[in-house]
């Protein structure tokens, strides 16, 4: 129990009064809800627990990083803390960051955790060269953060093929067009509608009173219609 209290911080009186809790359970009638209602405090206790040492690393991380002398065993302890915080730091930024491939991530827990990638246990570790104070073997698992969430859409995005046209290409392009019947139809067809159109506004926009420009206009419009389809 000791030695994991070195690691977590608290756990020893944690164990003490989840024991003491536990020992009541015999003299209450309502046995199964008072034993869910252990259960709900004793999972708060832990998560607050882990929030506690997240707050703490994180706020102890920058002038550690910084940091380039160390008293006799320091390093040690900073080396030990980063690798118990390793499986903490994986666990909470799969569960509290949302990650973006060009953005900044998403944090539903900021007041304990940060999502930035320069914060990982490993960073800190290999800065502190550990593999050459810690006495064990063993070597810190590099947290990998989860898969953007726009991952799929920046990929498909990146894989589309870029079309460049030249000035030539589109002259060409135009002159193509211009040869072809059935757009000239269509744009003489289009055209003469527009005409109709405006003529039509200046039509009910003039004083109907106003006889001889009234019958100018219709006489000018006939004479359109009639030319387009001559022409034709």
């Amino acid at each position: 129990m000791l030695k994991l209290e070195k690691d977590y911080p608290g756990i020893n009186e944690l164990c003490k009064t989840f024991a003491k809790n536990l020992s009541k359970i015999k003299d209450r009638t309502n046995y199964n809800d008072y034993c869910l209602d252990l259960t709900y405090w004793t999972h708060h206790k832990l998560n607050r627990n882990e929030e506690v040492q997240l707050l703490k690393y994180f706020r102890n991380f920058d002038s550690l990083y910084a940091k380039e002398s160390f008293e006799n065993g320091e390093k040690e302890k900073h080396c030990n803390s980063a690798e118990s915080i390793n499986t903490l730091y994986e666990k909470y930024a799969k569960s509290c960051c949302t990650y973006f491939k060009d953005y900044t991530p998403f944090n539903t827990c900021g007041k304990y955790f940060k999502c930035d990638t320069k914060y990982k246990p490993y960073n800190l570790q290999s800065k502190l060269n550990c593999t050459g104070v810690l006495k064990t073997e063993s070597t810190l698992a590099k947290v990998e953060i989860p898969v953007p969430v726009d991952y799929r859409v920046n990929s498909v995005k990146e894989d589309l093929p870029k079309i460049e046209h030249s000035p030539k290409d589109i002259e060409i392009n135009y002159n193509e067009l211009i040869k072809d019947p059935f757009y000239m139809a269509s744009l003489s067809v289009l055209s003469l509608i527009g005409i109709f159109l405006v003529f039509f506004v200046f039509y009910k926009v003039i004083d109907i009173s106003f006889v001889p420009c009234e019958k100018f206009m219709l006489k000018f419009i006939s004479y359109i219609f009639l030319k387009f389809i001559i022409t034709k």
